[in-house]
């Protein structure tokens, strides 16, 4: 065909005249194709309202798989998916009786609607943290939304949790602060998480308050406590004043004043005591004579070298009626230069006129496995009221107890008779290793070592604060004189490592079985070295002998054998025959 006279512009109204059909094909094609999509669509949205989201993910995918949808119809299909989810969503925070399986299967298109899945979860925490909504319809909203398959309401739940949990410490907190326990109310306004904004704040204000009021309580309980001339428990309150606030020059002044008044009042209404000092020990008490006195292999061991409950209240209300009075056995020594040598000299000891210096000490209060079931309580605990007391097993019923073992023993006994302890001194409680201490197996062996490590600390800090003392009493509580020097320093070593890392120091040994070494002879130096100062055998008498490198000295055994075969040496303590418990075989 010639063209060429034609022109250009015929040439191009040809061409768009052939490709006209192809075009109106092409038009016909992307009309049928928008009205199969939104016929799809139209499906897809009614199987969504209808729950039948299996159905619906099997149309979503064949509009998918043929490329059906564009870019618009698209965007119609995450704004219903998006409308569906909302709905849920509305419907959980109204609290309204929803079948959550109704919803499992929208979890199927999570992909397709990430971003604003993930605007309603912040959205609900922010109704949760402004109060807009409670914590239990919080939870049962993300819950459901775990069920229905969504994978982020598991990461949600752990920060409501850590908010509500914040928000009940908050609320305890405020308790305390109304109780007048500003320091464990700051502890708990502390533990109010940054992200739960509104409570975090009123947080900080809270702690300022008490902060305020603490300070002015420690220094109202300091002041009465030296009115009282009581200056030890002034000095302890004192110290943990200044744990709070360690650079407040209105606590740091009152240290110097204690020191001086304390002297003051020493010289003026104490006395020189220079006599002996009477150290008496125990082992942990019979609480239950009936499973102690049950005619096995042990009873005799039990009835031999212990004493029960009402033996030890007896013996108290003698001693206490025949003036004694209980003092810290660290006072009575002080390490003084000497020649160039350091040297242990006996300490002057001022004591109320009339009263005279007891020690009290108790071996193995570690409640052995072979006490447990037979008339012994089983560890020490301290009971919500901050106060030491027993814990017994027995028949699956926890038993706590403030009367059946020295410790909650003394400790009330002091309490009703505050002139039976000088500057709040009880006793010592000398441990071994082997099967941890107090009730607690924190040695080596142990399966739950870090755990029971962990629950015995306050209780000990409890015990250091309340006037007890601790002395090594041995790892293997083995036999010191008898024993090669080698075997006496590995066990010495790993008291050390195992119970002194949980007591801190302690310059008080009490030889097992009081069976002593010599002084100043290889193990004793080794154990000079090793800390030790003051060395607590057994005798039938009280004996102290000052020696340079420590004070040696016997312990009187309170136990069914001093009570039947030495009467007569503890009567300027009590009359055995007097206290004598009847249940004994």
């Amino acid at each position: 065909m010639n063209l060429g006279k034609k022109g250009p512009l015929f040439a191009i109204k040809l061409v768009l005249i052939m490709l006209l059909p192809l075009w109106i094909t092409m038009l016909y094609i992307g009309v049928y194709e928008n009205q199969r999509g939104f016929k799809n669509i139209s499906i897809f949205e009614n199987l969504l309202r209808q729950h039948k989201y299996e159905e619906a993910e099997a149309v979503f995918n064949h509009m998918e798989q043929d490329n059906i949808a564009g870019s618009d119809l698209k965007y119609k299909l995450k704004e219903i998916i998006e409308a569906e989810f909302s709905k849920f969503s509305s419907a959980l925070l109204r609290k309204e009786n929803l079948e959550t399986v109704a919803y499992e299967k929208l979890a199927a298109f999570e992909n397709e609607i990430s971003d604003f899945i993930n605007t309603e979860f912040e959205k609900t925490i922010e109704l949760y943290i402004n109060e807009h909504i409670d914590y239990n319809t919080a939870l049962n909203y993300f819950n459901s939304m775990s069920l229905a398959g969504f994978s982020n309401p598991d990461e949600n739940i752990r920060k409501i949790n850590e908010i509500q949990l914040g928000r009940d410490q908050f609320n305890q907190a405020l308790q305390n602060m109304n109780n007048g326990s500003y320091i464990n109310a700051i502890a708990g306004f502390e533990s109010v998480p940054k992200s739960d904004v509104h409570f975090y704040s009123r947080s900080l204000e809270y702690i300022e308050q008490c902060r305020e009021s603490a300070l002015e309580q420690f220094c109202s309980g300091i002041d009465s406590l030296i009115e009282n001339n009581n200056f030890t428990e002034a000095r302890k309150l004192l110290d943990e004043a200044l744990g709070f606030f360690p650079d407040m020059n209105r606590l740091t002044e009152k240290k110097e004043l204690i020191s001086q008044l304390e002297k003051e009042w020493q010289q003026k209404t104490l006395v020189e005591y220079k006599g002996i000092v009477e150290h008496i020990f125990f082992h942990p008490l019979i609480a239950y004579p009936e499973q102690a006195f049950d005619n096995d292999y042990q009873a005799q061991g039990f009835d031999d070298y212990f004493v029960t409950v009402k033996e030890f209240k007896k013996i108290l209300e003698n001693l206490y009626a025949k003036d004694f009075i209980l003092i810290d056995i660290n006072t009575m020594i002080e390490e003084v230069e000497e020649n160039g040598e350091t040297v242990v000299k006996r300490k002057k000891l001022f004591l109320p006129e009339g009263k005279k210096p007891l020690v009290i000490s108790i071996d193995d209060m570690n409640y052995y496995e072979y006490m447990i079931g037979n008339g012994m309580v089983h560890k020490l605990v301290i009971t919500d009221e901050g106060k030491v007391a027993t814990l017994t097993e027995q028949n699956g019923e926890k038993i706590i107890s403030y009367d059946n073992d020295i410790v909650p023993i003394l400790d009330e006994f002091v309490l009703e008779h505050p002139d039976f302890s000088f500057n709040g001194a009880k006793g010592i409680i000398a441990l071994t290793g082997y099967e941890g201490v107090l009730g607690y197996r924190t040695h080596k062996d142990s399966p739950n070592r870090e755990e029971e490590q962990k629950a015995v600390l306050p209780l000990i800090q409890k015990l250091k604060e309340t006037g007890w003392t601790f002395a090594c009493h041995g790892y293997g509580h083995l036999d010191a004189a008898s024993i090669k020097y080698e075997t006496l320093e590995r066990d010495t070593n790993r008291w050390i490592e195992e119970v002194e890392s949980l007591l801190g120091k302690t310059q008080v040994y009490i030889y097992p079985f009081g069976s002593s070494v010599k002084y100043n002879e290889n193990k004793f130096n080794m154990l000079y070295d090793k800390g030790f100062r003051i060395f607590c055998a057994v005798g039938p008498t009280s004996y102290t002998q000052y020696r340079a490198k420590g004070l040696l000295l016997d312990r009187r055994h309170m136990d069914g054998i001093a009570f039947r075969y030495q009467k007569e040496t503890l009567l300027d303590l009590f009359d055995p025959d007097e206290i004598m418990d009847e249940a004994r075989p």
